[in-house]
């Protein structure tokens, strides 16, 4: 009985700890691509809305460096690649609506096209894996088809 009680509380725990580490990854994640897109003269409003954006919808755990790097430079250049001047601020609380429904479209649209790349980056990598795992042809001097493999 308490074993099984013992049992229960670990895989509790254990599920509790996924979930606190989910967090703490996405919170880390937030932090960086925040920090990343202030360093380019981002706005800091701006930097916390691209961000709450881009970690609700990457995956992380297979995203490269170079992927990483892009998708920060994608964000830039969608945000117009520079901060606003003093005389463009506008209160919060005098927003325009109709700009700010604009750049949640564009993020949006973004998003989108990064989910987008980041399948298409899926396909291309299982493709050049099971390239890599087929039987290479054998080498015979006079065959026209040489070097050449389709994988259906």
């Amino acid at each position: 009985m308490q074993a099984k009680r013992r049992q229960r509380n670990m895989v509790l725990a254990q599920q509790t700890l996924k979930r606190v580490e989910a967090t703490e990854r996405r919170e880390a994640w937030h932090m960086r691509i925040r920090s990343d897109l202030m360093d380019r003269d981002i706005a800091a409003p701006l930097c916390d809305s691209i961000a709450r954006e881009l970690v609700a919808r990457a995956r992380f755990d297979s995203l490269t460096h170079e992927a990483y790097e892009a998708m920060i430079e994608g964000a830039v250049l969608a945000c117009g690649a520079r901060a606003p001047q003093p005389s463009e601020v506008v209160p919060s609380d005098q927003e325009d609506p109709s700009r700010v429904r604009e750049i949640e479209r564009m993020m949006e649209a973004f998003a989108g096209e990064l989910h987008k790349l980041d399948e298409s980056l899926e396909v291309l990598s299982a493709y050049v894996q099971r390239m890599r795992k087929a039987p290479q042809p054998d080498r015979e001097p006079e065959s026209p088809h040489r070097g050449r493999q389709t994988l259906h």
